[in-house]
């Protein structure tokens, strides 16, 4: 399956969003403050991009 980053992955319906990708049997990348990922200044957008096949942006 394919990997997918999802920004937002913290919030309510980031959530859903990795809970239901991971049911279908997708990796997922979480972004989020709180993964270590500010989509405001970029800090660790790089690394959590580098092996996504998809973005999902839940913010």
């Amino acid at each position: 399956m394919s990997t997918i980053a999802i920004a937002g992955a913290s919030g309510f319906l980031g959530k859903l969003i990795v809970e239901e990708s991971k049911k279908r049997g997708h990796e997922v990348v979480e972004i989020s403050r709180s993964k270590g990922v500010d989509l405001s200044t970029g800090e660790g957008l790089a690394d959590a991009l580098k092996k996504a096949d998809a973005v999902i942006d839940a913010s």
